[in-house]
């Protein structure tokens, strides 16, 4: 098992001094890398400058009191997340955890404790549509006091091909799904999506649309593929997948990326070259019904 490298920034160690402190990411590109975790202790408000980019394959850790300021048009990016924790007993409504992007409005402000969190790749809907580039997940929904409105954020990078004024919220128990929509509306000057859930939601994004909400094929039960994030392989193992499978790799914009047939028996572990890919997210279809989901470094 790799090493958990962890970066620490303390208002009070990088000034000197106690209170809420400013600390500019300038220029350049910074990349947190991947099982490395950054703590940003204190009242610290992080800002990534404009033209800087920040590439977080990793964790960046806000805290209770960090706040973080992105540029428009360079928002985090990378495969990792980004936390904030909401302190029980403080006033939810109209409150934004970490800067995050996702803002909730509530009649009953008292909430109890939980984790925001945020990641970078689109959502699938369980078919061949994804999400935009972000979502979020309320680690413990049980505290916050639904129902709620919320106001989720997003930069014009994130839309991922998707039409703006056309996205719906959705949420979901887990981030496969199922995706039900929430009643939204899109304010494409602000570059937010308002949405009302009247029930617990863990996690949240947008679709361009409804989102199927359940696979129109079969899960994927007896088959194995690993790892899930790649640069140039996949591994391959199954009882239903026969001597001759056809299988096709779908994009995020619904086209067939590549395609081929896997040769194996049930005791046989297969290998999927994917170095043709480009960075993205896709689906892995087997035989047309079977499918995992897997993301190209």
């Amino acid at each position: 098992m790799m090493p958990r490298l962890n970066l620490l920034l303390c208002a009070s160690i990088l000034h000197g001094v106690l209170g809420a402190q400013t600390m500019t990411f300038s220029g350049g590109d910074m990349q947190i890398q991947f099982m490395t975790t950054v703590t940003l202790n204190g009242e610290l408000v992080w800002q990534i400058a404009p033209g800087a980019t920040v590439a977080n394959d990793g964790l960046v850790e806000l805290g209770t009191s960090a706040t973080l300021v992105e540029p428009v048009n360079g928002p985090i990016i990378g495969t990792g997340v980004e936390t904030a924790v909401h302190v029980a007993g403080v006033n939810l409504n109209d409150t934004e955890p970490g800067g995050l992007g996702l803002r909730f409005f509530t009649s009953t402000p008292t909430a109890g404790a939980f984790t925001l969190t945020r990641g970078h790749l689109p959502q699938s809907d369980g078919g061949s549509a994804f999400s935009l580039a972000r979502w979020y997940s309320i680690g413990d929904p049980a505290q916050v006091p639904f129902p709620v409105e919320f106001s989720f954020g997003y930069d014009d990078t994130e839309l991922n091909g998707l039409v703006e004024s056309e996205l719906i919220l959705h949420s979901g128990t887990s981030p496969s799904g199922p995706w039900l929509p929430l009643s939204s509306a899109v304010d494409a000057g602000l570059n937010i999506v308002l949405a009302d859930a009247t029930e617990q939601a863990n996690y949240i994004t947008a679709f361009q649309g409804e989102a199927l909400g359940a696979p129109a094929f079969p899960p994927s039960a007896g088959l194995r593929v690993w790892p899930t994030i790649t640069v140039d392989q996949l591994f391959v193992q199954g009882a239903s997948i026969g001597p001759n499978a056809p299988f096709d790799v779908v994009d995020a914009t619904g086209r067939i990326a590549l395609s081929g047939t896997l040769r194996g028996d049930a005791s046989t572990v297969l290998n999927l070259s994917t170095s043709a890919l480009a960075p993205g997210q896709y689906l892995l279809l087997i035989k047309g019904e079977q499918a995992v989901r897997f993301v190209r470094e």
